[in-house]
């Protein structure tokens, strides 16, 4: 199962290779039509194909839409 969701001071991001915790300070962005998440030092960074937003849920297993997805991530991270 694919997760991104907020807990605490951290976002959450797992997937099928990874369970990732970014602060909440981390920067979004989107770039060849991808999320691209990364953290303000630069250290760590996922990338996410916008085409997949569909496959990620939040932690109450509601599916994201590229809009939800986006609107999440915009209003969760530090830009």
């Amino acid at each position: 199962m694919k997760q991104i969701y907020k807990s605490g001071n951290y976002l959450i991001v797992i997937n099928t290779a990874n369970s990732l915790q970014f602060p909440l300070s981390s920067i979004y962005r989107e770039q060849y039509n991808n999320f691209i998440i990364t953290d303000e030092i630069g250290e760590r960074e996922i990338i996410i194909p916008i085409s997949e937003s569909a496959t990620y849920t939040d932690n109450d297993g509601v599916s994201y839409t590229e809009s939800t997805l986006r609107d999440f991530l915009k209003t969760e991270t530090g830009l």
